[in-house]
């Protein structure tokens, strides 16, 4: 008989592999039939046989027929390897010198397979990860995103479906345990849970390739036609303001559950801007919509030089309101029919209004709608300049 192998050798091992690793063995169902005087759960021998042995023995080891498993430990060569009855070599000295919880993770893997013929570990089998890697981003992508408990009741499905032996209480709630869900979280961290925004049906599917070429091959044939300079391109959209400012993050006391800080009102009133920014930076003084039903001029004094305003009882947007603005822009811009600009807004109804395109034909305003439900991901203005303004109005509040 060879020397025995230095404990800190096998530690490691005995610890991932064979040893008392609750995780491993729940995962194959051996929780039922382990005790202390059995060195593992694939034996059905007590510790002072295995100890008396001095080469494999299929004998002391649970039968296929009832665990579907054989398992060796040969030393015999001196090599301290893990093999199979087949003969393959699972792990030697040098390896076990180098072994940590990742490489361990990935020897049970390598040995499963040698003994089943496929992975038995949905905790720690790569091929399931992956899988269900896969199949949460996906679902996430086309805004169908799973919870944790609709996850791990597909977990579950999959492990069945894939004949992979899993714990007891599994089946008992048909799900996934809680803590193998916060652990495969932990093992990818690309993933986390998020609270996503709600998204209507139509702005989900509106947003494909054939809308966007189409966009894209109108827009094309515009600039082609009227040849545009950078400074004659518009973005227009509108987005709204409140008159109470959200406060921003401040220091305090750790552990307090409610923290506050003083505003104008406990709710604030819902001010429309429109903006139009050109694509080489400069923008038109904007137009604010007040929710009232007559507009009065010292609603906007102190307001952005040059800017204009208008009203109406909702606050939002109208077909009068919009033709204002487009007034308002055309000043500025003093486009004509041989000088017209471009501009790029979406197809609200009172951007599409028939007063609103006659004024725009009769005045050299070139209007490129964006697709339904697309301004989203193609307007510049909801992408980039929306946030930081409002940030920005924020702060000044708050000061």
């Amino acid at each position: 008989m060879s020397r025995q192998p230095p404990k800190r050798l096998w530690k490691r091992v005995y610890t991932v592999v064979i040893g008392d690793n609750l995780g491993l063995h729940e995962s194959l169902g051996f929780v039922g039939s382990f005790s202390a005087n059995y060195p593992c759960r694939f034996c059905k021998a007590p510790k002072e046989i295995i100890r008396r042995q001095l080469t494999p023995d299929s004998a002391l080891l649970r039968s296929k027929e009832t665990f579907h498993e054989d398992l060796a430990l040969d030393d015999s060569k001196g090599r301290y390897a893990l093999k199979t009855f087949s003969g393959e070599v699972l792990l030697t000295q040098d390896q076990v010198s180098l072994l940590n919880p990742s490489s361990a993770r990935e020897l049970v893997n390598k040995l499963l397979m040698a003994l089943f013929g496929r992975d038995m570990l949905i905790s720690s089998s790569l091929t399931g990860q992956r899988c269900n890697l896969h199949k949460v981003i996906f679902a996430s992508q086309i805004y169908y995103g799973l919870t944790t408990k609709e996850f791990r009741k597909l977990s579950f499905q999959f492990a069945l479906q894939n004949s992979i032996n899993c714990p007891k209480t599994w089946h008992e709630n048909k799900t996934a345990g809680v803590e193998w869900c916060a652990k495969f979280l932990k093992r990818h961290p690309q993933l986390s849970i998020r609270t996503p925004e709600g998204t209507s049906l139509s702005r989900a599917t509106s947003f494909n390739k054939a809308n966007v070429d189409t966009f894209f091959d109108n827009l094309g044939a515009v600039l082609d036609k009227y040849k545009f300079a950078v400074n004659d391109i518009y973005n227009c959209d509108e987005t709204g303001v409140t008159t109470v400012q959200q406060p921003r993050k401040i220091i305090a006391q750790k552990g307090v559950k409610q923290v506050g800080a003083v505003t104008s009102a406990e709710r604030g009133t819902l001010v429309t801007v429109c903006f139009a920014v050109s694509a080489s930076g400069n923008s038109i003084p904007p137009m604010l919509v007040f929710p009232r039903v007559n507009f009065r001029e010292h609603f906007i004094a102190n307001g952005p030089p040059g800017c204009c305003g208008s009203a109406n009882p909702s606050g939002w947007m109208k077909e009068d309101d919009f033709l204002k603005f487009l007034k308002h822009f055309q000043e500025v811009t003093r486009c004509t029919k041989d000088r017209p600009v471009l501009l790029l807004l979406d197809n609200h109804e009172s951007h599409v209004a028939l007063s609103v395109i006659n004024f725009c034909r009769d005045h050299g305003i070139v209007l490129v709608s964006f697709p339904p439900h697309c301004s989203h991901k193609l307007q510049s203005l909801d992408r980039s300049v929306f946030g930081p303004f409002k940030k920005f109005v924020n702060e000044a509040s708050d000061g």
